[in-house]
């Protein structure tokens, strides 16, 4: 409950009486200003006393949304460099995923994958281990409490993806170690990763 007192003047007319010997005579009101108080009742939101869950621990949603749309034009670029390329060697991606049509690799091609997988490329180990990263911590929702489950989960993703495609390639195992490395300085309380 809360209780506001105001204060300010309020007119009050009280009658007063005139005798030339203090005997009552003509009587007059006069008009004085005295202070007077508002008592309003209302309410008013009480501080909370009880702990209170910290925002750390709230899910970023418009993160985690630009990175899966970012992650889905990424990968609708290099699916359609590869179209590209079996289209232009008069193949189909049909015929190519069941193995029947050999794909050969031109010189500019090449090149444009061996950028991609560079150390400052857009899927080098710095780039896809911090996008991993920036994942992670947008559904944890940033709480450090979470790293056990956060880098048990990312293991699992790397051991699926090696259950599918056999031994991975060393860039891919490159990440994972960076992935591990910039999580544990996360937890270290490191540089906020961005």
């Amino acid at each position: 409950m809360l209780i506001n007192k105001t204060q300010g003047t309020e007119n009050v007319y009280n009658t007063v009486d005139y005798t030339n010997e203090g005997k009552a005579s003509a009587k007059e009101e006069v008009k004085t200003e005295a202070p007077s108080a508002t008592l309003e009742l209302g309410t008013k939101k009480e501080e909370e006393v009880t702990y209170k869950k910290p925002t750390a621990g709230k899910v970023d949603r418009s993160t985690i949304n630009r990175m899966i749309d970012e992650s889905n034009r990424r990968m609708e670029n290099f699916k359609n460099l590869i179209r590209t390329l079996i289209e232009k060697q008069g193949g189909t991606v049909e015929a190519a995923l069941s193995g029947n049509f050999k794909l050969k690799i031109d010189e500019a091609t090449r090149l444009e994958a061996q950028e991609a997988i560079s150390e400052d490329g857009e899927f080098g180990v710095a780039k896809t281990a911090g996008r991993i990263v920036d994942f992670a911590k947008a559904i944890s929702g940033g709480d450090v409490s979470k790293l056990d489950t956060l880098k048990k989960a990312i293991k699992q993703g790397f051991d699926e993806a090696e259950k599918i495609l056999g031994e991975l390639p060393d860039i891919s195992k490159e990440t994972y170690k960076e992935v591990m490395r910039q999580l544990d300085e996360w937890a270290a309380g490191g540089s906020e990763l961005e």
